[in-house]
């Protein structure tokens, strides 16, 4: 059955022809038109609402964990400093606390990021945009031999 695959199974060139000959066989002809909710098509600065509040959200977590860490490096610190511990124990406190230092370094970048994304974003928030104002009609058309889409409207 292998030898039979490779020796037939592309014996013969499908081409253009082929697929469209194929094609207009077995579709018919559709015609859809429909009305499409343009607020959903705003720029990215248009949809801020959202973003504001993720990016928002993001810097009060990264804040938050990068302050947790800071904290508990503090700790290993304090604790290497009590001096009542082997040399081994301070080789693991001063990596821990290297470590979770480094942590925190990440954390207060990602949230002081994500806050000044956030501020920018509540700044170009301008809300919600008058629907009445916008308008739009899409269409969609398949023939046998090709299709056309269509999007016309007032913004």
């Amino acid at each position: 059955m292998e030898q039979s695959f490779r020796r037939d199974l592309f014996a013969f060139p499908f081409g253009r022809s082929f697929a469209v000959g194929h094609t207009a066989a077995h579709v018919e002809q559709v015609d859809v038109t429909t009305e499409v909710d343009l607020p959903s098509l705003r720029p990215w600065y248009g949809r801020a609402g959202t973003w504001k509040w993720a990016t928002a959200g993001t810097a009060v977590a990264g804040l938050a964990v990068g302050v947790t860490m800071q904290v508990l490096a503090g700790r290993s610190a304090d604790r290497l400093a009590d001096g009542n511990i082997t040399m081994v124990q301070a080789v693991e406190l001063q990596q821990e606390s290297n470590s979770r230092r480094a942590i925190a370094g990440v954390m207060f970048g990602i949230g002081g990021t994500a806050a000044l994304t956030s501020l920018v974003l509540f700044l170009l928030d301008r809300g919600e945009p008058n629907p009445s104002a916008r308008a739009a009609t899409a269409g969609m058309a398949l023939f046998p031999d090709g299709g056309a889409v269509s999007l016309s409207g007032t913004f």
